[in-house]
């Protein structure tokens, strides 16, 4: 900018000392001083026209973590913006009830195996009688724990029983019951059997049972969530002593390894964009720096709100610089052209609703008429009467006309 005033004084100075010099006498007239300007060269390149879309960061995955077993979180190993590998634990569950899951599960096979074997063993009246007898123990135990729990629920409620006994009666209850539906499940399979002497019912029994058995013992193995991937824990919804379910995120885990930027561009830009394109994206927060972004993604269908098509950009070489929110400014090519004619964008001057050039023939300013075209940052396309190489003035050509003496100072 310094430099551009400098110039423009100097410039000034001498169109003021020319004109003072016209004055004087006819024989002063002729040594009118030449106008101080800047060249540049007409140009034979490639250009382009570019447009710039404001974009948002976006993390390249983000996952929302669901916990394979509910219950009553333990643990809780991590916090918000913590960074975590594949496999590493992020909470645990109580494991007390599921235990005594997976221990009535397997109570259930071996009284189904056993079923299995007297049934084929053909005593079964004789296993008819025991487990009726069973049935009537287990269904007493049940009728017990059920009015156990019944009275612990009302002391409860009443703020005489603590929730750890209304806890305990409850487990009490559902495990007589348990053991109660077990008895009777055993004793009317057996009784099926006699009437259809059928032991394919039985099978079916164990092998229910077994399924059971096996699903139980996940759960129990899945007490312990584990991150599904490396990332960043972006969300926790959930804290210890909370009961966490399997159908609703515990946490959401993001991907900042790989920045993504999107962006939205109208119709008239979607089919010039195709994925493995690099566009230059700056980032005002980090002072402006310069990085490349590949488009991954472009999107078939328009926002019906805003009718736009969303485009994803991955960013190269951030190094964990870019969060996610951060604003971008993508720089687009709108339109480009391959080596046409082209002139800095200060060379180009209007004069009576046309543009013009000013090239530099000798010592001498000769206007050139020019059509312009494609322009980027720099440089604008231009058509006229001149060739690549051409001295064009660059700066000091609002000071000339066609013809004017000048003089080349850079």
């Amino acid at each position: 900018m310094k430099l551009k005033k400098a110039i423009i004084l100097t410039l000034g100075i001498s169109l003021l000392l020319s004109g003072c010099s016209s004055g004087t006498s006819d024989e002063n007239a002729e040594e009118v001083k030449p106008v101080a300007i800047s060249v540049s060269k007409v140009l034979r390149t490639d250009i382009q026209s570019i447009k710039t879309v404001i974009g948002k960061v976006k993390p390249s995955q983000d996952i929302s973590v669901v916990a394979k077993t509910p219950g009553k979180v333990s643990k809780i190993y991590v916090e918000v913006g913590q960074e975590v590998k594949k496999g590493d634990p992020l909470l645990t569950i109580e494991d007390k009830d599921i235990k005594l899951q997976v221990e009535q599960a397997k109570a259930a096979l071996n009284a189904a195996s056993a079923n299995l074997d007297r049934t084929s063993g053909g005593s079964m009246e004789l296993q008819l009688a025991q487990l009726k007898s069973t049935l009537e123990t287990t269904r007493m135990a049940m009728d017990n724990a059920k009015t156990a729990y019944e009275n612990v629920q009302k002391l409860y409620e009443n703020g005489a029983a603590s929730k750890r006994e209304l806890d305990s009666a409850e487990t009490g209850y559902k495990t007589a019951l348990e053991q109660y539906n077990t008895a009777k499940s055993a004793a009317e399979l057996t009784e099926a059997k006699i009437n259809s002497e059928s032991i394919e019912t039985v099978k079916a029994q164990v092998k229910q049972a077994e399924v059971a058995y096996e699903i139980a013992k996940t759960q129990l193995e899945n007490i312990t969530l584990t991150a599904p991937m490396d990332g960043v824990i972006s969300k926790r919804m959930v804290d210890a002593g909370e009961f966490v379910s399997n159908a609703a995120p515990a946490f959401t885990l993001v991907n900042v390894s790989d920045a993504v930027v999107e962006i939205n561009v109208t119709e008239n830009m979607i089919n010039k964009i195709n994925v493995g394109d690099k566009y230059k994206v700056v980032f005002k927060s980090l002072d402006n720096q310069e990085y490349t972004g590949e488009v991954i993604s472009v999107s078939p269908d328009a926002d019906p709100a805003s009718n736009t098509f969303l485009i994803r950009l991955a960013i190269s070489g951030e190094e964990g610089k870019i969060k996610g929110g951060m604003l971008a400014t993508v720089s687009l090519v709108e339109e480009s052209k391959k080596n046409v004619m082209a002139v800095a964008i200060d060379c180009v001057v209007e004069d009576g609703g046309k543009k013009a050039i000013y090239l530099v023939d000798g010592e001498l300013a000769v206007k050139k008429d020019v059509v312009t075209g494609l322009s980027d940052e720099e440089l604008l396309e231009v058509s006229g009467d001149f060739k690549e190489g051409d001295t064009v003035i660059f700066k000091g050509q609002d000071f000339v006309k066609d013809g004017t003496k000048v003089t080349v100072i850079n």
